[in-house]
């Protein structure tokens, strides 16, 4: 029986995180055998047991049931995610039923059932991800992985022992219960299944290094370069719009634009800000980047910080993965990239 003995609650992610298909990376130095690795994801479907539980008198023993297996997930998903209460409130199981017994609800496991009836492939590319994981950070542990259905709440969930993802989030980005929730254009175009694996790794990476909320403009475009730089390596074979969740369009606009971007930055003396309402217009989820054109992607900062890692990694090939993760001034590791895009 599977029980998760992990107490410390890292991240939430309550809408889909952005990740999607252009350039394959421009370098095989990732390509790196892990066969040797003795590892093997399975993923727990915690949908299917919660709405699956029995209509009859079983049904509160089967409540309980479920929550001795999950442990903390179960009681994290119940109190903060769908908001039913815990199992010791007066009325939770009634709660409970209620959330599952939903008509719409229904409708909604029904489809991801649909959908997901096979996970086996999302299985293998989540085994191969945490192979390069432990291969790069072979002391640090690998997580169980937990599939959930919690009526849009939640994208993902993650703990220090507990990686989860939730299927109704993934379900195409023509899906009718996306369009009724008036769920903008450019967030559905990323719910989608090949977005699952990207998303749960950038997850587990970010729980792992966590930014600094003191952290300015530049701090925090070098920690999402940070992230970006070793999702290729634990990733490799992935393009780097599945990693950026750029379009193609967005992606080229990247490309040709990169001395215009810097610049921009550079003339508007945006690098050490440490304005919020700044820092997000270029660092925040967004249809393209305040500034410029709409062909421009959301997010740019994380695209110019992941070229200044790049740089930086490349005039020092001494530095591990290990030790790039680190680093905490980026501002030292701006200086000694030596990045400066050719116009």
């Amino acid at each position: 029986m599977m029980r998760f003995k992990g107490n410390k609650l890292y991240k939430v992610v309550i809408v889909a995180i952005a990740t999607l298909g252009f350039f394959a990376c421009n370098s095989n130095q990732w390509e790196i055998d892990v066969s040797e690795i003795d590892l093997e994801l399975k993923i727990l479907h915690f949908e299917k047991a919660l709405f699956d539980l029995p209509k009859d008198e079983q049904y509160a023993s089967g409540v309980d049931s479920i929550q001795k297996e999950y442990g903390q997930f179960f009681d994290l998903f119940t109190g903060r995610i769908i908001n039913v209460g815990s199992s010791s409130d007066l009325g939770f199981y009634n709660n409970l039923n209620g959330f599952i017994s939903d008509p719409d609800m229904q409708v909604v496991y029904g489809d991801c059932m649909n959908e997901f009836s096979d996970t086996e492939q999302i299985s293998q590319e989540l085994t191969q991800a945490f192979k390069h994981y432990k291969y790069y950070f072979p002391k640090k542990p690998v997580p169980d992985v937990v599939s959930f259905v919690s009526g849009f709440n939640a994208t993902l969930i993650v703990t220090d022992s507990i990686l989860a993802f939730g299927l109704d989030m993934y379900l195409g980005k023509n899906y009718p219960y996306y369009q009724m929730l008036q769920l903008p254009q450019f967030k559905r175009r990323k719910m989608t299944p090949s977005y699952i694996v990207p998303d749960c790794m950038r997850g587990w990476i970010s729980s792992d290094y966590m930014l600094e909320e003191s952290e300015d403009l530049a701090g925090q475009m070098i920690y999402h370069g940070k992230l970006m730089y070793l999702m290729n390596a634990l990733m490799p074979g992935y393009h780097d719009s599945l990693i950026f969740g750029f379009t193609s369009t967005q992606l080229q606009w990247c490309k040709v634009n990169e001395p215009h971007v810097w610049s921009f930055f550079i003339d508007n003396e945006l690098l050490y800000s440490q304005d919020p309402n700044e820092i997000i217009k270029y660092v925040g989820e967004a249809p393209f980047t305040t500034g410029f054109s709409k062909e421009s992607p959301g997010c740019i900062g994380w695209w110019l910080g992941w070229n200044i890692v790049n740089a930086y990694m490349n005039s020092h090939p001494e530095i591990s993965l290990s030790e790039l993760m680190g680093i905490q001034d980026a501002h030292k590791l701006l200086t000694e990239s030596g990045y400066k895009p050719k116009w």
